[in-house]
């Protein structure tokens, strides 16, 4: 059929019997549609291109979340940073940042599930990435963060603070930890912590 055969065929066609019901309700649900469709006041985005890509992506480093808590949870605690986990956090890093730019805080990973924050609102990021590593009867607990950042793990509410030579400090309401002691126990919880500037 070509479109002179379609106009024609439209234009000897009646048009459907509908209800006179039909047609009072029919102006308003047109423009009830119309309202609907339109753009909302506030912050609403316009979806992105290449939103698939950002979707496979999402899911790779969910995955690589996970397959570093799995890693993590089957290790002993041990003196001293293991150098391929702080390989693997500072990729795994590079790779959320990328993912989620200027909303990225942390990720917690403890035995096989991993937890990422993000921040509610975009926020300007220049401070100095951080490792921390809390172990307690064998069981570890790592989080990669930012310095600046308040961290909840269970009853242990601290600020994570780098200083300019690698130093780092956790900051609590009832307590300070300094990377100075490596014996120096926090609530019962040893601590490792590093600055990823510090490893290069």
């Amino acid at each position: 059929m070509n479109n002179h055969e379609l106009d024609t065929l439209l234009r000897n066609s009646r048009p459907p019997d509908w209800p006179q019901a039909y047609w009072e309700t029919f102006p308003s649900q047109v423009v009830r549609g119309v309202r609907e469709s339109e753009p909302r006041t506030g912050r609403v985005r316009a979806p992105r291109r290449g939103a698939s890509a950002r979707l496979m992506v999402s899911g790779l480093a969910v995955a690589a979340c996970l397959v570093l808590a799995l890693w993590l949870g089957h290790r002993s605690p041990r003196e001293g940073l293991d150098p391929q986990l702080v390989t693997a956090s500072a990729r795994l890093l590079s790779e959320l940042t990328g993912l989620f730019p200027n909303t990225f805080r942390a990720v917690i990973s403890e035995g096989n599930q991993s937890r990422i924050l993000l921040s509610e609102g975009e926020s300007a990021r220049g401070t100095e990435p951080v490792l921390v590593r809390l172990c307690h009867n064998g069981e570890c607990l790592t989080i990669v963060t930012f310095s600046g950042e308040r961290i909840e793990v269970g009853p242990l509410r601290f600020e994570v603070l780098a200083g300019g030579k690698g130093e780092v400090l956790l900051v609590g309401e009832d307590f300070v930890w300094s990377g100075t002691d490596s014996a120096q126990l926090l609530q019962g919880q040893r601590v490792e912590a590093i600055t990823f500037s510090a490893t290069l």
